[in-house]
């Protein structure tokens, strides 16, 4: 190698030259095909179409630009072969911090200004490039630093609302100049690359900050054991399996969420009082928050180890636990559960309190009689006590979508399974606004996907027969709990079908109302109770 820069680009090359070639690719694909295909498309829907591709390339890249010991976790630390190296540790922090906001930024303008102005979206260049760049500079400080892994995963959220939201807010609501943001961001990179520098040399001691987190985390966790009135004894591997989970994982989950509606209900109190967007905006966010929090962390769930741990691929005890595979995934679910309730109750305490606090503007006025316009009569009722248990459910299987892929422990499974679960969220999002535009189609495209619909429930309904009947005959799954499977899902596809039959309009052609409804069954869970424990019982034994 002639100098350090070639040494540390080569590193990134060697190992990731295949994506890195395909995502050349891609970008290439869209820098040619985008001005003729987006401009066919309404605006916005060709911007939403034209964004799927762009964030699974930049997912995938500024996971490698972070260099981390394990790629796409912050909370592994520098890469410790890289400790080894004959250089000093300023040059340790600048070179791959250099490379990094350099590839993030020319990333970024590539894509702002070679496919998407082309295609004739006027798409600003230097800002996001700032703030991508950035927001990569601030991940690496928090991977790098010797910090709690817990303290991590706090400051990554808060740095996204630091570097993203509120530049976005003050830019949206005139507050601040354009010129000023970007003078602002690039300041903000030599502070960046000192804390990065102090970071790779205690990190090079072998040095941990621990801040007093751990004493903090062990009160807490002591206090709560002294309020549920839990002895250290447990009866069973299966209660200390889900004592775990609940540890390491839904604190971690509902803490962050906890932390977000914070910030969004501070946002409401801070503004002006007759300002009733503000609330409305708010109460928005806090009551859908559990949803996202359930879509977009159901992908951490599946690891068998804490969130602030290294490896995300499974521990060593997985094989050797003395547990049956039944309940290790028994365990997962139930903490997957105790994550839907606990949201909701976090979300409406906040919403109640905004609502009570801002009582100058009224904001359940309109929205009850809103409710009650649209539902009046034993129809709300209906709505409220069917859809509810229904909506955690759905809840409940958004956050578990993904473990059956993470039981394979296969990481290009598992991941690959979130950028297709993102990909496929922005298609439907980009569809939706489609049809907005176009209403005349929407009766066909309702009866093609209702059509679909059923064939999807067929398949996941086959599917998991022969995947119950291999548990059961391998002893993976206890009859009992094939019983309570079957149980639950026949009454959640019972009061589906009750209120599908209650509350689908009539009239839509092409589709009769029974395949509406049958449709409708796609959203509940199935295939999953009998392909978890056959993955993961392969998993354990391979």
């Amino acid at each position: 190698m002639r100098s350090h820069a070639s040494a540390f680009v080569w590193m990134i090359w060697s190992r990731h030259r295949l994506g890195l070639v395909a995502s050349a690719i891609g970008l290439a694909l869209m820098a040619a095909t985008y001005p003729f295909l987006l401009p066919r498309l309404d605006h916005r829907v060709g911007l939403i179409v034209g964004s799927i591709v762009p964030v699974i390339i930049f997912a995938y890249v500024g996971n490698l630009l972070i260099f981390a010991d394990e790629v796409g976790s912050l909370t592994t630390g520098y890469p410790r072969h890289m400790y080894t190296l004959p250089v000093r540790s300023r040059m340790l922090a600048f070179w791959p911090m250099a490379i990094s906001i350099a590839s993030a930024s020319i990333l970024w303008l590539i894509t702002a200004l070679l496919i998407f102005r082309p295609a004739g979206f006027d798409v600003p260049a230097v800002l996001p490039a700032i703030w991508i760049a950035t927001m990569v500079a601030w991940f690496q400080v928090l991977c790098w630093l010797p910090l709690p892994g817990v303290l991590v995963t706090y400051l990554a959220a808060f740095g996204i609302w630091l570097f993203v939201g509120a530049p976005f807010l003050l830019l949206a609501r005139e507050m601040v100049a354009y010129e000023t943001l970007v003078v602002v961001g690039a300041a903000a990179m030599p502070p960046l690359y000192v804390l990065a520098c102090l970071a790779v040399a205690h990190g090079r001691r072998g040095d941990r900050w621990s801040l007093g987190i751990d004493r903090i985390v062990a009160g807490l966790l002591g206090f709560r054991d002294r309020l549920a009135g839990r002895s250290r004894a447990f009866r069973s591997p299966a209660e200390a399996q889900l004592y775990y989970e609940r540890t390491c994982q839904s604190g971690i989950i509902l803490g962050l969420m906890a932390a977000q509606d914070i910030l969004v209900f501070l946002f409401a109190l801070l503004a002006r009082r007759d300002n009733l967007l503000a609330c409305y905006m708010a109460l928005g966010v806090i009551l859908s928050t559990p949803l996202l929090i359930s879509g977009s962390q159901g992908g951490s769930l599946g690891r068998w180890c804490p969130i602030w741990v290294k490896r995300r691929d499974g521990l060593s005890f997985l094989a050797v636990r003395p547990m049956t595979t039944e309940a290790l995934i028994s365990a997962k679910y139930r903490m997957a559960w105790d994550i839907v309730w606990k949201s909701w109750v976090i979300s409406v305490a906040f919403a109640v309190a905004l609502v009570a606090i801002r009582r100058d503007v009224h904001v359940e006025i309109p929205l009850m009689e809103s409710f009650l316009r649209l539902l009046p009569g034993w129809r709300g009722i209906l709505a409220i006590a069917g859809g509810v248990p229904l909506l955690l459910l759905l809840q409940w299987r958004m956050a578990t979508d993904n473990l059956v892929p993470a039981f394979t422990g296969r990481r290009w499974i598992g991941d690959g399974m979130v950028l297709l679960s993102t990909a496929l969220f922005l298609g439907q999002v980009a569809l939706a606004v489609w049809y907005s535009k176009q209403p005349w189609i929407l009766p066909y495209v309702v009866a093609t996907a209702a059509w679909i619909a059923v064939c999807f429930v067929v398949v996941k309904l086959v599917v998991g027969s022969f995947a119950m009947r291999a548990a059961l005959r391998r002893k993976l799954l206890s009859g009992r709990n094939a019983a309570w499977f079957g149980a639950l899902w026949l009454v959640a596809a019972a009061l589906t079908i009750g209120m599908g039959a209650v509350f689908l309009p009539d009239g839509w052609p092409h589709a009769p109302r029974p395949v509406l409804i049958t449709g409708l069954l796609s959203l509940l869970p199935a295939a999953r109770f009998g392909l978890a424990p056959v993955v993961l019982d392969a998993n354990r034994h391979r």
